[in-house]
């Protein structure tokens, strides 16, 4: 008895391939430029999506990037959610994501006050230093995708003619 529920533990297991819930290494910085009088901010955000799973690859892989606050989720702006995909995500590999968004002054400061970034001295010195972004700070919403199983995809391969 003991051993078949070990065994049913272990299928349980193995059968739950998780897909990557949360953005490795997350950096970003935050430049500015002057346009018509007014000053507008790009956001560059960087990281990886990686795949734990020895047996599984993950295809059409797409999230939104949440920033939030002592649990409390920033104000929708350009800079939050923003929307991370990559076509394909293969076994124990970490694909790199570059996110870009830009705005204006009132879209940004939650999130320069979020990372207790002084307004004035980005005006001023016209970007940010590239920054680790918390992991309290930065979650994956909404995550979609298709799995498969890495056997059957090279299984499909062998038979493929050049």
């Amino acid at each position: 008895m003991k051993r078949s529920i070990a065994l049913v533990s272990l299928f349980l297991i193995a059968g739950c391939a998780r897909a990557p819930e949360k953005l490795e290494s997350p950096r970003l910085v935050i430049q500015t430029t002057i346009k018509d009088n007014s000053v507008y901010f790009t956001m560059n955000l960087v990281g990886g999506l990686r795949n734990e799973n020895s047996d599984r690859a993950f295809f059409d892989y797409s999230a939104e990037v949440v920033f939030s606050e002592k649990g409390k989720t920033l104000p929708e702006s350009p800079f939050n959610p923003v929307r991370v995909s990559v076509p394909a995500i293969f076994p124990f590999e970490t694909v790199p994501v570059s996110v870009i968004a830009s705005g204006g002054e009132k879209d940004v400061r939650p999130l320069l006050d979020m990372l207790e970034i002084n307004y004035d001295e980005v005006v001023k010195s016209g970007a940010t230093e590239e920054m680790y972004v918390p992991d309290e700070n930065i979650e994956l919403r909404r995550v979609t995708f298709r799995r498969e199983n890495i056997h059957s995809i090279l299984k499909g391969k062998v038979h493929e003619k050049n």
